[in-house]
């Protein structure tokens, strides 16, 4: 990781612990080493970076839709910069399939929103993209980590 990515990493990490509140115990409980993907709900934007940077120093790729990844804004090039691996979302793209069962094979964390978008409410969705479920299937040494992310409104 290079200096940038470090000071960016620590930015991240110091602006999201002021945001949200993170289990420090649950995210004690992920693996130090070997393949893994790591399975969670997609409630907003700003989860991203507070999961990213708090599994460092292993290396993460998330998957995102490739229109987002490809964009020409700050948020394409912070996509394209940590490495997201590109999803054409409404069809069966073998070619995101293959690049996160390879990154699984260089002993990574992958991590995936089943659902294939942001539900906005906390509640689950239905499965959009079990790419997850078919890294798991032809990489049978890999981990899976159920992970929540939890919302709560003030009354």
């Amino acid at each position: 990781m290079s200096l940038l990515q470090q000071i960016a990493a620590a930015f991240f990490k110091a602006l999201t612990g002021l945001m949200f509140r993170v289990d420090a115990a649950a995210l004690a409980k992920v693996p130090h080493q070997g393949p893994l993907i790591i399975v969670t709900n997609h409630v907003h934007i700003p989860e991203i970076p507070t999961l990213y940077v708090r599994l460092l120093p292993r290396k993460v790729y998330g998957m995102a839709q490739a229109e987002r990844v490809l964009d020409r804004n700050i948020w394409g090039a912070i996509l394209r910069w940590i490495d997201t691996i590109p999803v054409w979302r409404g069809e069966a793209d073998l070619n995101a399939l293959r690049t996160g069962i390879r990154r699984l094979t260089e002993g990574t964390i992958l991590l995936v929103d089943p659902e294939g978008t942001r539900s906005h409410d906390g509640c689950l969705q239905a499965n959009r993209a079990s790419y997850c479920w078919h890294c798991t299937a032809v990489h049978p040494c890999c981990r899976l980590f159920i992970m929540a992310v939890k919302i709560t409104k003030k009354t």
